[in-house]
């Protein structure tokens, strides 16, 4: 098991998680959900029509008790009139949009018979973002996304954004994708979180209106969030590396050459960059998480193995978990 799963495993929930995984047919999703099942702390929840998801079990020798089944056709039933409440839509269109296991799924999550959304397996991100955005509701600022990255070479992971949401976020939507993704480093780094705004220049070294946005990006940063430790515009190298850090700043400061969270300038930057890591660095990619919305939700690459599909659900779980201590600790006056 990887070691952030090793981890997160000795740090035992609350209460158990339900996470509903609307994409049944998927032998990838049963197995994951089945390994989930094993120890108690995820109750998976698989939407399904039910011989299909019986018969998924039987063809892969699989006890379904371990594992809840949802029917398709009764949660459409139950949810359709607030669907139809929520989108403007009749009864029939609202019917047809619930027959999209995502957006099914997604308001399972919107009426709380479900704590977080599980999808991508099968369905393109843009589908599992509309759902989101319809169905779950945004919490305000950008939308956006995020890995947690465990890399063979490296004791601790890295988050990365946005690798799979926003095309050419300006400086503000840049600058929220940057905060969103140090909440998510927060919580699953051992360390404060040091955020580097990445970018082709380093401090000046070139001069490019692509350079001015991660530049303005980094300074809005430092106005919302002020003991936030971030730095910007870095260059990859110049980020991770301590001794190029020095080499090309002389005094790195807090984040240059230790940077945990990487923010990308663009969508091409990022999911490039992610998946570089991947085919060539033995990464293991767990997410993406979907930041900005109201409900937790994760959109998996369709690539994904059973072992991060199993990964990120129990990230995702701890994620969930740490949310409801915060609501429920006392607040101070």
């Amino acid at each position: 098991m990887a070691r952030l799963l090793e981890r997160l495993g000795r740090r035992p929930l609350g209460a158990p998680v339900r996470l509903v995984f609307p994409e049944a047919e998927d032998d990838r999703v049963v197995a994951a959900a089945h390994r989930l099942a094993g120890d108690g702390a995820v109750l998976p929840l698989l939407l399904a029509d039910g011989g299909r998801a019986a018969g998924g079990h039987a063809r892969m020798g699989l006890a379904p008790g371990r594992v809840e089944l949802v029917d398709e056709a009764r949660a459409r039933e139950a949810y359709l009139d607030e669907a139809a409440w929520i989108t403007g839509l009749t009864r029939g269109a609202a019917a047809r949009l619930l027959g999209r296991p995502a957006y099914l799924a997604a308001m399972m999550v919107r009426a709380g018979d479900a704590d977080g959304l599980v999808a991508g397996a099968t369905a393109p991100t843009g589908d599992v973002l509309l759902a989101c955005q319809m169905l779950l509701g945004e919490a305000g600022g950008t939308t956006s996304s995020a890995f947690v990255m465990e890399l063979p070479a490296r004791d601790t992971p890295l988050v990365l954004a946005d690798c799979a949401a926003n095309p050419d976020p300006g400086p503000g939507e840049l600058c929220d994708i940057a905060l969103a993704a140090a909440a998510l480093g927060r919580a699953v780094l051992e360390d404060e979180p040091r955020v580097a705004l990445l970018s082709f220049s380093t401090h000046g070294s070139a001069v490019q209106p692509q350079v001015d946005k991660v530049i303005e990006a980094t300074r809005l940063c430092h106005q919302r969030a002020p003991a936030l430790l971030v730095d910007g515009e870095l260059q990859a190298d110049a980020a991770l590396s301590p001794d190029i850090a020095r080499r090309k700043l002389g005094d790195p400061g807090p984040v240059a050459g230790r940077a945990s969270v990487l923010v990308f300038p663009t969508l091409d930057a990022g999911n490039i960059g992610y998946k570089l890591l991947c085919a060539l660095a033995g990464a293991t990619a767990y997410g993406v998480f979907l930041q900005g919305f109201a409900r937790p939700a994760v959109d998996l690459s369709r690539g994904a193995t059973v072992d991060e599909i199993a990964g990120t659900s129990l990230l995702l779980a701890h994620l969930i978990d740490a949310s409801r201590q915060v609501r429920a600790a006392p607040q101070s006056l």
